[in-house]
């Protein structure tokens, strides 16, 4: 590095200015608690009462707490899969073969392509 470089080709910045990012995220929170502010403010009379006539009766918005007692039963299932025995039979004859892009399975040669024995996709075909 050559000695002063940096101090004469830095950009005189301000130490007062704010970061470019700080002014945007002020003016952003600004604009969200406006908009906050305006939400929370009710809806004037004559506004409540259009929007009725267009889309019927507006609920009243305070919260309404509901308790109710359920009973659940969860059942557990086993679930047992069994390899075909053309998958058992090429296993060692595939190993080469790439998985398929659709849904994972090891592909098997189809001439010139491989091809998906459990979805029907092929690869590699042009």
């Amino acid at each position: 590095f050559v000695e002063g470089y940096r101090d004469a080709m830095a950009p005189r910045r301000n130490e007062s200015t704010p970061a470019p990012a700080e002014e945007i995220a002020s003016h952003q929170a600004r604009k969200i608690a406006e908009q906050a502010a305006a939400l929370r403010e009710p809806a004037s009379p004559s506004m409540r009462d259009r929007l009725e006539r267009m889309v019927g009766p507006i609920p009243d918005r305070s919260p309404v707490i509901v308790t109710e007692k359920a009973t659940v039963t969860i059942a557990s299932a086993t679930r047992c899969s069994t390899a075909s025995a053309l998958s058992i039979a090429l296993l060692d004859c595939q190993g080469d073969a790439p998985s398929c892009e659709v849904c994972g399975a090891i592909t098997v040669r189809n001439g010139s392509c491989y091809k998906c024995l459990n979805c029907g996709h092929s690869m590699g075909c042009s």
